[in-house]
């Protein structure tokens, strides 16, 4: 009975009594068959435009490296059994290389990359296309890979600073990454018309001083100069607040062409909930500044040094601030009515949020 042949590695079953001096080297060369699909490796050059078929001894070779200059799309054609390979195209030129069967289609291993690759009997197939779409990217440093469709990746740029937010658990965190929202100094403008005069020694009511027809007409409260006359604001202030202390600029004008001077005074007061609101002010704080000769100029002073707020500050409770002048300052000699557009008061903030 002459020999037969197994379907996937042909590997030849030699028949009972046959072979009588050759069985031994018929079976040593099923042997080493079988060793090539276990882990023996194909070297082979397919340099060239021309397409390129294995034997079926080279296709049994579980790792395929394919080597050469290419100088056209080749495909390298592989026997129609079921079999599989790790193929490593290691060519050059600018060409592509594809396995597949003489009548299946197939599958383009690209320069100079790996892919797991399974015949079925008809066509090659990847054996798992997404492993196979990240092998064969090119990476460089600060990328990373995402998906553009089922199984299919590509590569795009993550800079060193996008990496500083990936591990941010929130978007409070994020903000505090990127300093959108973050921690530190921070500012509230508080117009003249935000303001009240206080019932005792109050400042003028809130007027509003036309400039020219058409231009800017200016929303102030004026102190005169022969008192400590004052104005009172409140502020519920955030809980992103240190509950510290704060600081002020006073921004203010005067009717007059003249190069005298002021001094506006800042003291503020913490109330709790449910707490009495008839309690005193803290230190109050001064801040001064000049005239420069120009009548209705706008005039910025200092940054004033720090202001502590009296009581104990804590969430859930109201500051109240009031803002006088402080005619017995030495720096106060203008003798014409301060006023009063508004102020900056700067706080520190110790969270990105009030959450």
């Amino acid at each position: 009975m002459a020999s037969t042949f197994t379907d996937a590695l042909v590997l030849e079953k030699q028949a009972t009594g046959e072979n009588d001096a050759t069985w031994g080297d018929k079976l040593n060369a099923v042997l080493d068959q079988i060793d090539d699909v276990g882990g023996a490796v194909l070297s082979k050059s397919v340099a060239g435009s021309s397409d390129v078929t294995l034997s079926s001894t080279e296709a049994l070779h579980a790792t395929q490296i394919y080597t050469g200059l290419l100088t056209g799309n080749i495909n390298v054609i592989m026997p129609d059994k079921h079999r599989k390979w790790l193929v490593f195209n290691n060519t050059t030129g600018a060409f592509t290389l594809t396995v597949k069967t003489s009548a299946g289609t197939g599958i383009v291993v690209a320069q100079p990359h790996k892919a797991h690759l399974y015949c079925d009997g008809t066509n090659v197939e990847t054996r798992d296309a997404g492993i196979d779409s990240i092998a064969a990217l090119a990476t460089l440093a600060n990328r990373m890979i995402y998906t553009t469709a089922l199984d299919v990746y590509d590569v795009t740029e993550l800079s060193v600073f996008a990496r500083t937010i990936l591990d941010d658990a929130d978007a409070a965190a994020v903000l505090v990454t990127i300093g959108a929202l973050g921690t530190g100094k921070h500012t509230l403008w508080i117009p003249a018309a935000a303001m009240s005069p206080t019932s005792s020694n109050g400042c003028s009511p809130l007027a509003s001083v036309e400039t020219t027809a058409g231009r800017p007409d200016l929303q102030v409260l004026d102190y005169v100069a022969s008192a400590d006359e004052a104005a009172q604001f409140q502020i519920a202030m955030p809980k992103s607040w240190n509950l510290g202390t704060v600081t002020f600029q006073v921004f203010w004008t005067v009717s007059a062409a003249v190069t005298t001077g002021i001094a506006m005074a800042l003291e503020g007061v913490f109330v709790p909930d449910n707490s009495t609101i008839d309690v005193a002010y803290g230190t109050p704080v001064v801040v001064t500044d000049d005239a420069q000769s120009q009548t209705e100029e706008q005039l910025v002073s200092a940054e004033s040094g720090n202001v502590t707020i009296a009581g104990t500050p804590a969430d859930d409770g109201m500051c109240f601030f009031r803002l006088f002048r402080d005619v017995s300052d030495g720096n106060d000699d203008m003798t014409q009515d301060m006023r009063l557009i508004g102020i900056k008061l700067f706080m520190t903030l110790d969270a990105a949020t009030d959450a």
